[in-house]
């Protein structure tokens, strides 16, 4: 069987790789895994730790590590990587999410938008791929799309990009954005569109506004995954929701797919962590 490239980089650094299902939710034996491999992330980050100041006292012999060029963390926590020698090093959180999202690529992969790209890892590992074009991402957060820049330019992947954008600006005019993509990620985002978030507050508060544009920038397959139902949000969107009883009550994941599929065709592929992964794949 051919070696995962990203595998070999995450066991070379060290970290060990999780029990990774490419569709579905993990097994409680992986999900032990899992859990093992933060613990071992955080001892080793320890170990390097003593390394370290045993080096500044001046105690010789313990060998050295690759130089980290980036340390990318902080919000959100499973998002968490690291840029290594000109490669991405995720943890094991983030290769998990990776590893299951990838697999469902349309192969071969030619084009990528990330919507809610966050720190980029997502959009610079598509780039990655011979056969992709362009890998794009935006995002709402100035914070974000400036890190996900710095990662790109480290890492010196020129078929990636990333903008200040909402998915309302690339639907307006896709070419401006080297769309539309053969595939779309929305990962953790849709609840956002839909009732706006603290990083902006614009509020689509329908499901035909959304899934419509996500078709506009869309030839190819939708992956998407985030909490479809009210009573699986945050707080913060419970209480809108209860402000806005109507929007509320068509926040159902049932009422998403039946207008989804006016659009895609849609298919249930288990879960991403707590919340259900779906393939919605452009109708002709």
């Amino acid at each position: 069987m051919e070696k995962d490239p990203l595998e070999e980089i995450v066991k070379a650094d060290g970290w060990p790789a999780p029990n990774v299902r490419h569709v579905g939710a993990p097994s409680r034996a992986g999900d032990a895994k899992l859990w093992l491999a933060h613990a071992l992330e955080f001892l080793i980050r320890r170990v390097r730790g003593w390394k370290s100041s045993f080096k500044a006292s001046g105690i010789r012999g313990l060998g050295r590590r690759p130089r980290t060029t980036l340390k990318v963390a902080g919000y959100p926590g499973n998002h968490a990587f690291q840029v290594r020698n000109g490669a991405l090093v995720p943890g094991p959180g983030l290769y998990h999410r990776w590893r299951t999202i990838s697999a469902l690529f349309p192969r071969p992969l030619e084009s990528l938008l990330d919507i809610g790209c966050c720190k980029g890892y997502f959009v610079v590992e598509a780039a990655a791929h011979p056969s992709c074009r362009h890998a794009v991402g935006i995002d709402v957060s100035p914070a974000f799309v400036g890190i996900a820049r710095a990662v790109q330019s480290l890492v010196g992947r020129t078929n990636a990009e990333f903008h200040l954008a909402r998915l309302h600006d690339v639907a307006q005019d896709p070419a401006l954005y080297r769309g539309p993509f053969q595939t779309v990620l929305l990962i953790n985002a849709y609840h956002y569109l839909y009732w706006g978030s603290f990083l902006d507050e614009h509020a689509a508060l329908e499901h035909e506004a959304i899934l419509s544009s996500l078709a506009r920038v869309s030839t190819g397959r939708l992956i998407l995954s985030s909490p479809l139902d009210v009573t699986a949000c945050g707080r913060a969107i419970r209480a809108k929701a209860a402000r806005q009883a109507e929007a509320g009550c068509q926040y159902t994941r049932q009422r998403f797919v039946e207008i989804a599929r006016t659009f895609f065709d849609v298919e249930l592929r288990g879960q991403l962590g707590r919340r259900p992964l779906y393939v919605l794949d452009r109708r002709g």
